[in-house]
């Protein structure tokens, strides 16, 4: 029989090789923050969340904070969505055509003047290219904020900004699992048992809604609005009145039950009104209920539907007037305004190389008409 000390010492002779490569995925991690904090390719790609909650383990100076600014500032999606005018289309369609036409002139072709409208072509091909992947990659709701969307107005637009708002809005959202259900038998908390008796017979408990996180981005997005419209929102007290809320900061989910939450937006009603006089009908209520035990199996089909319509209730008070649904959706829009990085950089490169190709043909233009002087 082995003896405890021979014991140890093989279980550390296992234990070793994992940890040293637990603390070597560690260092290559920390190494890679450090590069990404100061690199402005990984500006390009950087989202919100690095926005609100930088890496504080390595800052950056104020210099670089605002080269930061400006490289996201030029290249996000809202910026991008300032070349896609009208007259943007129709020039970046007329330019292959115009040099088309003139490289077609018996009387031009073969000739060195009529030659250098090629890069014209190639600069036009170049600029399609760019409206093309904007098109395709661009979030919606970004292109419906930034355009007039075919000219929709009034009841049509809000229509559709409030789907877009909505459709966005479930996307954070997500079937929270349990870590764990072994040694989660409480009788205090009937929702585990719930969890464990699915999982005994084969299913996957999880909660639907929204994670910590995901309500403190709404709820920053929903004070940003009532900024704006010089609105309240308010909370329900504990004996039934209504009060000022205040504004969830983001918090971290350090329990074995997952913190998920569905949404609900209301008004006051007409006896909350006649209780508390200063209150309004255009205050809203907000408040996240917890969301009951669901399967992972059942949540396909019209399912997914009806539980995606159910954590997001009164989005649409929001969207009553025009001016009101422009600014949340203006809001909204801006979670996506660095996404896709690679398109976004495919955008960009396309247009630098029709500004390149341009400049080229006018550089060639300028040498002729020199020499012909």
């Amino acid at each position: 029989m082995k003896s405890h000390p021979e014991k140890r010492r093989q279980a550390g002779d296992r234990l070793a090789p994992d940890a040293a490569r637990v603390v070597r995925d560690y260092a290559r991690a920390r190494m890679g923050r450090k590069r990404r904090s100061v690199s402005w390719l990984a500006w390009l790609g950087e989202r919100n969340a690095q926005e609100v909650y930088p890496d504080l383990e390595f800052p950056r100076t104020a210099a670089q904070e605002a080269d930061r600014q400006w490289i996201r500032a030029h290249t996000s999606w809202s910026f991008l969505s300032r070349f896609q005018s009208a007259f943007a289309i129709k020039m970046a369609t007329t330019l292959p055509i115009v040099s088309l036409l003139i490289q077609s002139i018996p009387e031009l072709k073969g000739k060195a003047p009529a030659g250098t409208f090629g890069w014209l072509f190639f600069a036009g091909i170049a600029w399609l290219a760019a409206l093309a992947i904007y098109s395709m990659r661009a979030p919606r709701l970004l292109k419906a904020v930034s355009t007039s969307y075919a000219g929709l107005t009034g009841a049509p637009r809000r229509a559709l900004l409030t789907e877009y708002v909505k459709s966005a809005v479930i996307e954070l959202a997500y079937p929270a699992k349990w870590p764990s259900l072994d040694f989660m038998l409480d009788a205090r908390n009937p929702k585990r048992d719930v969890a464990k008796g699915l999982m005994e017979y084969g299913y996957t408990p999880i909660k639907y809604g929204f994670d910590l996180a995901a309500q403190s981005a709404i709820e920053s997005a929903l004070y940003d609005w009532a900024g704006q419209r010089q609105q309240k929102i308010l909370g329900r007290r504990l004996d039934g009145t209504l009060g000022k809320r205040t504004q969830m900061l983001r918090g971290y989910d350090g329990g074995f039950d997952p913190s998920v939450s569905r949404l609900e937006v209301c008004e006051p009603s007409d006896l909350d009104i006649e209780r508390q006089p200063d209150l309004s009908r255009q205050d809203l209520i907000l408040d996240w209920i917890d969301v009951p035990v669901g399967m992972a199996e059942k949540l396909v089909g019209f399912d997914v539907a009806r539980s995606q319509r159910g954590i997001c209730e009164g989005l649409e008070r929001l969207f009553t007037t025009d001016a009101g649904a422009e600014a949340f959706a203006g809001i909204v829009a801006q979670w996506s305004n660095w996404s896709r990085p690679w398109s976004r950089a495919a955008v960009l490169f396309m247009y630098s190389a029709t500004a390149g190709l341009i400049g080229y043909f006018i550089y060639l233009q300028a040498i002729t008409m020199w020499k012909a002087m």
